[in-house]
């Protein structure tokens, strides 16, 4: 045999644990990149999508309103992808990503609730009867113009 003392025991939990090091560096990297691709996502939810939806050369084309229900189940899939991508990071143990995944499903609960807020004041808005306004009586114009044979009244 050598003459060689034994090794110290290995502490698993030292900071400078390269495989803990590089977990930590590509949780990071892996919730970045998720968070680019899902603001990119609900970029194009929001903005490009009505955007191109609506877009149109002809000044005579008829205008159609934008309706927030029309890109909301869009959106909630996006919600339910994020949430489902958390859950994972969780069970992963992920702690960077799962973060950023609560951080960008809070963000699309906001624009889900704001959105359907302002649409539904909205819906409102157009639903309300008009304001009564002045009401004729029987006479289908109320200025009447002097005619040759009834100048008396001029």
């Amino acid at each position: 045999m050598s003459n060689l003392p034994p090794a110290p025991p290995v502490d698993s939990s030292a900071y400078w644990d390269v495989p803990d090091r590089l977990h930590r560096g590509a949780d990071a990297a892996i919730g970045c990149v998720l968070v680019l691709l899902e603001l990119v996502a609900l970029a194009i939810c929001v903005v490009a999508w009505p955007f191109i939806d609506h877009f149109e050369l002809d000044p005579q084309a008829p205008q159609h309103p934008y309706v927030f229900w029309d890109y909301a189940p869009a959106i909630a899939v996006l919600g339910a992808v994020v949430v489902v991508v958390g859950v994972v990071a969780v069970k992963g143990r992920a702690t960077i990503t799962a973060v950023s995944q609560l951080l960008i499903a809070l963000l699309v609960a906001a624009v889900l609730a704001v959105g359907s807020a302002a649409q539904l004041h909205e819906d409102k808005r157009q639903s309300a009867p008009e304001p009564a306004g002045r009401v004729l009586t029987g006479a289908t114009d109320p200025v009447q113009e002097p005619t040759a044979g009834n100048e008396s009244d001029a």
